[in-house]
C-alpha cells in the first residue's frame, strides 16, 4: 500500500547514503519534499 511506502520511504530518509541515491529518482518520480 502507499502507506507502507511512505513509511519506507520516510526511514530511508533517516539514512543519509540511501536518501543521496534516492532523492533523483524521487524527483523524476515528481516527488516534492
Amino acid at each position: 500500500s502507499f502507506q507502507q511506502f511512505a513509511i519506507r520511504i520516510a526511514d530511508m530518509l533517516l539514512q543519509p547514503e540511501k536518501f543521496r541515491k534516492l532523492y533523483p529518482i524521487l524527483e523524476k518520480a515528481g516527488f516534492k519534499p
